[in-house]
C-alpha cells in the first residue's frame, strides 16, 4: 500500500528504485502458489508454508510494479541471506529445531546491521 501510496514521487525521483525484501523461502509456498482460496488461514494453518507465501507475494508484486512502471523505475526483490534474528524462536519439533541449529552454523552469519546492509 505504502509503494502504491508513493508511485508519484518515486517515478518523479532521480534514478528511482524500489526494493522488496523477499526471501528464498518462497519456495516453501506449495507449488510456488499462494492459497487465494484460504487467504486468512482459516480452513489450514502451516508457519513456513505461510511465511513462503508472504515472500512469495513479494516478489510477485515487485514484477507486477516493474511490468506496470517499464524503465521508469527499477523494481527490484532480493533475498537478504540468513539473518540472526527471532524468525526461529517459535520451533519445538525437534527435527526442525535440529535442521536450523545446522542451518545457523553453516550460514547465520550475519547480524542484523549486515543483513540490512543488502537492501541499502
Amino acid at each position: 500500500m505504502l509503494t502504491c501510496l508513493l508511485q508519484d514521487i518515486i517515478i518523479a525521483g532521480n534514478q528511482p528504485r524500489i526494493v522488496n525484501v523477499s526471501s528464498m523461502a518462497h519456495a516453501n509456498a506449495p507449488s510456488c502458489h499462494i492459497k487465494f482460496d484460504d487467504i486468512k488461514a482459516e480452513k489450514e494453518y502451516n508457519d513456513w508454508e505461510r511465511y513462503g507465501q508472504s515472500k512469495l507475494a513479494n516478489i510477485y508484486f515487485t514484477n507486477g510494479l516493474h511490468k506496470r512502471m517499464g524503465s521508469k523505475v527499477c523494481c527490484i526483490s532480493l533475498h537478504p541471506g540468513v539473518i540472526k534474528t527471532e524468525l526461529f524462536r517459535t520451533f519445538n519439533g525437534c527435527l526442525e529445531c535440529m535442521m536450523w541449529c545446522v542451518l545457523g552454523c553453516l550460514c547465520m552469519d550475519k547480524n542484523i546491521p549486515q543483513g540490512t546492509a543488502t537492501q541499502v
